[in-house]
C-alpha cells in the first residue's frame, strides 16, 4: 500500500495521464507504450477514480433509421436470421432485440399506449433496424433482407417502419419492460442480466425456466435480449405476497439457480448491469480468489484510503 499524500499523488498524475492517452486530453487513438489503464476504467463503477474529463471521436448521425418487428417460430430461425441480416447487412445492422413469446404478449396485452402490429401468438419476435447515410439503399436492402427470410421460413410475419414515429412504436414495444412490472398488482419482480453465446441460449432459456417452477411454481420469467451481442435479461415475477424474509430467502435460490445455469454453459452473471452491492455475493460465489486478490491489489493502490464509492464491486 502506497504510504504518503507524495507517493498517492505520483500514482494518480500517473494514472491521469495514462488515461488521456499520453498528456492529458490527448486525442489520438493509438498508444502502446504500457498498460492501458484506460481500460482498466472500463467496469470499475467508479471504485478506482473519477473521470473529469474525455476525447471523444464522434461521427454523424445516420441519415436514415429503418426498424423492422418480425415474428418467427423458432430459435433455430432466430440464429439463421441473425446470420443473414449480419451477411446482408453488415455494418449498415445497428440493432437485433429478440423478444420471447411472454414478453411480447404481455407488453402488447397490458402496457397502455402499446399497439401491437403483430399477432401475439408467435413464439419469438425481432425487432431490427437498420441505419445509414443512403435513406432509399437502406429500405431497399432492408425490404429484401425481409422478402429472401420470409421466402425460406424463416420468419412468419413482418412490418416495417414507414416514418421516425412508427419506428418510435415499434421500438417501444421492447423498452417498456419498467411499465410492464408496474402493471401487475404484487411487486416481487427480480430482475436479472446474463450473457451468453448465442448458440445457448434456447437451452438455457427453457432450463432455467424449469429451474424457477422448481423452486416456486407460481414463479415466471418474462425473457428478451440483445442476441446480437449475447445478452439476455430475465424478469421474474412471484405472484404470491411474501414477507420480506421469505422473499429474500426465494431471491437468493433464484439467483443462484440462474447464474448456475449460466456458468454452466460458460456464460457471465452480469452481462451490462454490473456488480454494485446486490451483485457481490455472485463475485465472491463465481470469481477465483485470485481474481478478487487481485482487483482488491488494484483498488489499494489507486484508492488506499477507499474515498471512491466504497462498499462496491470488492
Amino acid at each position: 500500500m502506497l504510504g504518503d499524500r507524495a507517493q498517492r499523488r505520483e500514482v494518480l498524475d500517473a494514472v491521469v495521464t495514462r488515461l488521456g492517452q499520453g498528456a492529458p486530453g490527448s486525442r489520438f487513438a493509438y498508444n502502446n507504450t504500457g498498460y492501458d489503464l484506460r481500460d482498466l476504467f472500463i467496469g470499475s463503477e467508479g471504485i478506482l477514480g473519477v473521470v473529469t474529463r474525455a476525447a471523444l471521436r464522434v461521427f454523424p448521425a445516420p441519415a436514415e433509421r429503418q426498424v423492422a418487428l418480425c415474428a418467427l417460430p423458432s430459435f433455430g430461425q432466430v440464429t439463421a436470421f441473425l446470420r443473414m441480416a449480419r451477411a446482408s447487412l453488415g455494418g449498415e445492422l445497428t440493432a437485433f432485440e429478440v423478444m420471447w413469446n411472454a414478453y411480447y404478449r404481455l407488453i402488447v396485452e397490458r402496457v397502455k399506449g402499446v399497439a401491437g402490429p403483430l399477432p401475439t401468438h408467435h413464439p419469438f419476435y425481432v425487432l431490427l433496424e437498420a441505419s445509414g447515410s443512403d435513406p432509399e439503399r437502406i429500405h431497399a436492402d432492408l425490404e429484401k433482407l425481409l422478402e429472401t427470410a420470409m421466402d425460406g421460413g424463416l420468419i412468419l410475419d413482418a412490418t416495417l417502419s414507414t416514418s421516425n414515429a412508427s419506428a418510435a412504436a415499434i421500438w417501444r414495444i421492447r423498452d417498456s419492460s419498467v411499465e410492464l412490472g408496474r402493471t401487475f398488482s404484487y411487486t416481487a419482480r427480480i430482475g436479472f442480466d446474463v450473457s451468453l453465446a448465442v448458440d445457448r441460449m434456447e437451452d438455457y432459456a427453457g432450463a432455467v425456466t424449469s429451474r424457477i417452477k422448481q423452486i416456486d411454481d407460481q414463479a415466471f420469467a418474462v425473457i428478451l435480449g440483445h442476441v446480437g451481442d449475447g445478452n439476455v435479461h430475465f424478469n421474474v415475477y412471484q405472484p404470491e405476497a411474501m414477507d420480506g424474509a421469505a422473499f429474500l430467502a426465494e431471491a437468493e435460490s433464484l439467483s443462484a439457480a440462474i447464474h448456475d445455469l449460466a456458468l454452466e454453459l460458460d456464460g457471465s452473471f452480469s452481462a451490462e448491469h454490473g456488480i454494485g452491492q446486490l451483485r457481490r455475493p455472485e463475485m465472491r460465489r463465481y470469481k477465483s480468489e485470485v481474481e478478487l486478490d487481485l482487483m482488491r491489489r488494484i483498488k489499494r493502490a489507486l484508492d488506499p484510503l477507499d474515498l471512491m464509492n466504497p462498499g462496491k464491486v470488492v
